[in-house]
């Protein structure tokens, strides 16, 4: 038994020291920390990249009504929008 001069404390005195509760913020990073790698991290944003890269695009060419090419040889591949933004980086 405990008693007061002993080093033993009671059970109902035993505590854990006091943590404050961690914040929304602090679980979501938590638990998206633990499910996705740098790995997947990466790959999903290059992937989110080029998605909003041609929506853009995409949008781009209906308002600004881009004229289209007629082709001639060699018929490349890549889409119009594309090859502008290509041919404006080259310059």
């Amino acid at each position: 038994m405990a008693g007061p001069g002993s080093g033993n404390r009671p059970a109902i005195e035993r505590r854990r020291p006091y943590r404050p509760a961690r914040s929304c913020y602090e679980q979501c990073r938590q638990v998206l920390l633990s499910c996705f790698n740098l790995y997947h991290l990466s790959c999903l944003l290059i992937a989110v990249f080029f998605i909003v890269y041609f929506l853009i695009l995409y949008f781009l060419t209906i308002k600004l009504d881009l004229p289209r090419p007629i082709h001639r040889k060699p018929v490349s591949y890549l889409p119009y929008p594309t090859r502008v933004v290509f041919r404006v980086l080259a310059t």
